[in-house]
């Protein structure tokens, strides 16, 4: 599981992403589906991907708990998962 290095800040709206180019095998990503298995209080907004990065804006969270984002990819071979941990800022 990976960890994002920077705290959301529960009063804003931000993107954050997963580049999916070593897992991809010169595959590309047609699709993009966000859930929160461990979701601390945080809403998906709204999601985006390109051809390797898959993107999701996150509003909300509970101070000082830690969310779990999982990010679930097509392409043309299949599907591939990955989840990350986020820490939400406190005061």
């Amino acid at each position: 599981m990976l960890t994002w290095s920077s705290y959301h800040d529960p009063d804003e709206a931000a993107w954050y992403e997963v580049d999916f180019t070593d897992r991809l095998g010169g595959d590309e990503i047609t699709g993009v589906t966000v859930s929160l298995p461990k979701p601390a209080g945080l809403a998906v907004d709204d999601t985006d991907f390109t051809g390797t990065m898959a993107r999701a804006k996150l509003s909300g969270g509970s101070a000082g708990y830690w969310a779990r984002v999982l990010f679930r990819v097509q392409t043309a071979t299949g599907t591939l998962d990955e989840t990350v941990r986020l820490r939400i800022m406190t005061g």
